[in-house]
């Protein structure tokens, strides 16, 4: 069977693996930073933010409103549609995976089990399960190819490296594409500057080859600055440094940003679960999970370093680290950040599959084989863990509205509706396990719309914050009971 046939049927085979796991979930409704990208009047939005930023927020992701304007033009707040769209995005990663192990001669069953671990990874429930994280997905997918085509198509001259023209117009297309989807693509900058470097002939003086690189880049430094001065444009947030949860600092942060990311890649079980023991002090469960990961972690470094393609290895892992450039410099990190790295990483865990598949002794080959099926088994069952954390959020989310409404509905002319968190213990954990009045946090535009109250101010606020606003603009405030989900007069 040739590999066409084998992608066609991989293809094939991950797609209805993708909705045996997410089956629950394929028409989430909007919660949490979902609504931010619910538009009024999303014909207008289909290319209007490439000129201005979205009317509820201030992101700069103009291929994401394309996406999603697109989708709610035609089918309204159902996400289904989306679903479709993250479920090809997903597939064509894994499928591009499964292509470059082939072709770096990787033999089919460690190249096949690396792109059913990445569909299956519990470190990309967040990116296709969320209704708002086409830009992350589309920006990844877009980066690889860019470097993908450029590599493939170069060809060395004896004194320096070129791209055929169309294969670099090609390139800068996907390259355009990959920025415009979301500012956490701007590592590909560095991604294509570092890829010419290093395809340049190494018989050239290091500046030669400098400088050979920066002549081949040069085109993706013109499609850079024009995507700069469109984002700035569109007066869009513009990354700033300093203590923020979102601005940029240079310290031990992105040490610890690395650190977060590496754990996420060798962690086999759900970051819900792990989180979760950490927050209960579980110490025994918290062990184990890291022994787990830890044996895990061992697996790699030993493969990489053993390996006759270590060199090769080190080289994608750069290009790895370089993918989460920015996010890695930011104060706060998401683990749906590490999407960007995920296809790297995989190429190199294929390759890590095959030194124990082939060259490894016999012991330790088998027990890598019983640890590797341990963890596609937690990884799955991670997926689905964390695709009910959300689906129950999303839930809550449409049970608080139901109450607001005829609350807003009640409300004098240019009232303030507050929603007050109590401060409660309950564990709080990115999107899959929320406070309080969380999931409805940036609801406040779709709230006002579907009662027709565009006079009212609604605010989602801790107690503390409800205090002191409430002494400036008085209104009404209501918290919620978290055992029944009923809201109540504060």
């Amino acid at each position: 069977m040739t590999d066409r046939k084998r992608l066609f049927f991989l293809g094939a085979a991950i797609t209805v693996l993708l909705v045996l796991i997410y089956h629950h979930a394929l028409r989430i409704p909007y919660f949490g930073d979902d609504f931010q990208w619910y538009f009024a009047h999303p014909a207008s939005m289909i290319v209007g933010n490439f000129l201005h930023h979205a009317p509820d927020n201030e992101w700069y992701r103009p291929l994401q409103a394309t996406v999603l304007a697109s989708i709610q033009f035609l089918w309204g707040s159902d996400t289904l549609p989306i679903r479709i769209v993250h479920f090809l995005i997903h597939t064509s990663v894994a499928l591009l995976i499964f292509s470059a192990l082939r072709y770096w001669k990787v033999a089919i069953g460690p190249a096949m089990i690396a792109a059913l671990y990445f569909v299956v990874s519990q470190a990309s429930v967040y990116p296709v399960i969320a209704n708002d994280m086409v830009s992350q997905m589309m920006g990844s997918l877009f980066a690889v190819l860019t470097l993908w085509v450029i590599y493939r198509a170069g060809m060395e001259t004896g004194t320096s490296y070129r791209v055929p023209i169309s294969q670099m117009a090609l390139a800068l297309c996907f390259f355009a594409l990959s920025l415009f989807s979301k500012e956490t693509s701007a590592g590909i900058c560095l991604g294509v500057f570092a890829l010419f470097l290093v395809m340049e002939p190494p018989s050239q003086s290091v500046s030669r080859r400098i400088l050979s690189a920066t002549r081949l880049a040069l085109p993706f430094g013109v499609v850079g600055i024009l995507y700069f001065i469109m984002r700035t444009h569109a007066s869009s947030v513009m990354p700033s440094y300093g203590a923020g949860l979102y601005q940029i600092h240079f310290g031990v942060n992105i040490l610890k940003n690395l650190g977060l990311f590496a754990f996420e890649t060798v962690l086999p079980f759900s970051t819900v679960l792990t989180m979760h023991e950490v927050y209960d002090r579980a110490l025994l469960p918290l062990a184990g999970i890291l022994a787990v990961s830890g044996l895990m972690a061992l697996f790699w470094c030993y493969a990489i370093w053993k390996s006759e393609r270590r060199r090769f290895l080190l080289i994608l892992l750069g290009f790895a680290v370089l993918s989460l450039v920015p996010a890695v410099f930011l104060n706060h990190v998401s683990e749906s950040y590490l999407y960007s790295a995920m296809p790297y990483l995989m190429v190199i865990f294929g390759m890590v599959i095959e030194f124990y598949w082939r060259s490894a002794p016999r012991g330790m080959a088998f027990g890598f084989a019983a640890l590797l099926a341990v963890a596609i088994v937690a990884n799955v069952l991670g997926c689905i863990e964390k695709t009910n954390a959300m689906a129950e959020e999303s839930s809550r989310a449409q049970i608080l509205m139901a109450q607001i409404y005829p609350v807003i509905s009640g409300l004098p002319p240019d009232g303030r509706l507050y929603l007050v968190n109590s401060i409660t213990h309950e564990f709080e954990y990115s999107v899959f396990a929320m406070k309080g009045f969380g999931p409805v946090k940036y609801a406040d535009p779709w709230i006002l719309r579907h009662t027709a109250r565009p006079d009212v101010k609604l605010y989602v606020l801790d107690s503390n914050e409800y205090r002191d606003s409430v002494l400036i603009h008085p209104g009404t405030a209501y918290t919620m009971d978290m055992t029944t989900l009923r809201i109540k007069p504060f």
